[in-house]
């Protein structure tokens, strides 16, 4: 089988029609290679070949020669078996490659329901027709709604489904999270993550008009992120009381040749790199505006991990001093959010680790978003003596604050710098 070859370089030198030429015929080798694949799989299979010669099942051995999840493999030899056994017409269109695999998979696991499959093989034509019309995500759904039809006892397996969600670290200091919804629960998720998607997507829009530019609109996985985000802190300031305030331990290493760890001293955030409690890793740019309004505490070790020494507490504003501030402010002072004052922070302007007092003056209230956006690489932040605030972009814009979300008098989002300054960011 000759396939579409180009080194890494060749392919910028393609022409465009070119390039859109290629989609197809890659996908129609990428159909190629799933059938001669799955043929693979099915004779290995019925050979039972993996087993005598290496004690082990044909998902289990195949799995472990190509690297890939066993329970990915194991699914895709229950898929083929039930393929070949019972969906004969289906299976001539998939290796004549009409259809791909990612289809074929889908009435493959549905067939695996002994109470729908009889009728599933009876009818083949018709479902055959709708796999070659309909697109994935319908098809999927067209499959789905055809064996509730079909399966007046109830969905397979007949025992309750209990959602999952797991969220699990990896290596980078990333989060791989996964899992599944049913039902209401999974309409009731997607619903929400919709609603506050679309109130960030308005507010980025707002903000890109704002800054000329220099914030951008995600793309929407990121937005959809943001949105989760979003909803669990939410959910964790109602419980809490409105108070946007986290406990974090984070372990940080100390050398012998590095200066002595005084207790309270906050390590260079700049430099240094520190870990959870659980291990997780992060930067100092990582939690720089996590730090800004929470509960703090540094525990130091050695080089072996030895304890050395947990640094005291402290909650950097305190709680009359979060209220004047979110009466001042009104919520987040970043122009044209909309951010309630039970769902800010309290950011140093001047930062506490770089000397700056806990000063209300110096406090001013941003969501967690803007927060995030005044600790960008570029960004600073100041504050006037008459307690408003200014940004200044990457790029050299001004950008002035809002109260209650008016902005400052005499000024439009983006102004001149003016008005004697209280300290810089």
């Amino acid at each position: 089988m000759e396939l579409v070859g180009h080194t890494p370089c060749a392919w910028s030198a393609l022409s465009s029609d070119r390039l859109l030429e290629l989609v197809g015929e890659l996908e129609s080798q990428r159909r190629s290679v799933d059938v001669e694949f799955t043929l693979l799989l099915a004779e290995l299979e019925s050979r039972g070949l993996s087993d005598r010669e290496h004690g082990l099942g044909t998902g289990s051995f195949v799995a472990r020669e190509t690297d890939a999840p066993v329970g990915v493999v194991r699914g895709r030899v229950e898929s083929t078996r039930v393929l070949f056994e019972h969906l004969p017409l289906v299976a001539a269109a998939f290796t004549a490659g009409e259809l791909p695999w990612s289809k074929i998979d889908v009435l493959c696991r549905a067939a695996r329901n002994p109470r729908v499959r009889d009728a599933l093989i009876e009818l083949q034509g018709e479902i055959l027709q709708q796999a070659l019309l309909l697109p994935h995500g319908r098809w999927r759904q067209f499959v789905g709604e055809l064996v509730d039809h079909l399966d007046t006892d109830g969905a397979e397996p007949r025992v309750p489904r209990e959602d999952q969600v797991r969220l699990t670290p990896l290596f980078d200091g990333s989060w791989d999270l996964s899992g599944v919804l049913f039902g209401e629960s999974g309409a009731s998720v997607n619903e929400l993550l919709d609603r506050e998607m679309e109130r960030l997507r308005r507010q980025h829009r707002s903000d890109a008009e704002v800054s000329g530019g220099e914030i951008e609109l995600p793309a929407p996985p990121v937005l959809r992120a943001m949105a989760l985000r979003e909803l669990v802190t939410r959910g964790a300031l109602a419980k809490a009381g409105g108070v946007a305030v986290t406990d974090l331990t984070l372990v940080t290493t100390i050398h012998t040749c590095e200066r002595e760890h005084d207790e309270g001293h906050l390590p260079d955030l700049d430099r240094s790199i520190f870990r959870t409690l659980d291990g997780t890793r992060l930067r100092g740019s990582d939690i720089e505006a996590r730090l800004c309004d929470a509960a703090w505490q540094f525990l130091s070790v050695n080089a072996a991990g030895v304890p050395l020494d947990l640094g005291r507490t402290e909650r950097f504003a305190t709680p009359a001093q979060r209220r004047a501030a979110r009466e001042r402010d009104g919520g987040c002072v970043f122009p044209g959010c909309d951010r309630p004052a039970s769902a800010t922070d309290l950011h140093h302007v001047w930062h506490w680790d770089k000397g700056g007092p806990t000063d209300i003056g110096l406090l001013a209230s941003l969501c967690r978003h803007h927060h995030r956006v005044t600790h960008r690489a570029g960004w600073s932040m100041e504050a006037t003596d008459d307690q408003w605030f200014f940004w200044t972009t990457p790029a050299g814009r001004v950008i002035w604050s809002q109260r209650h979300g008016i902005p400052k008098p005499g000024t439009g989002p983006l102004s001149e710098r003016a008005g004697p300054l209280a300290r810089a960011g």
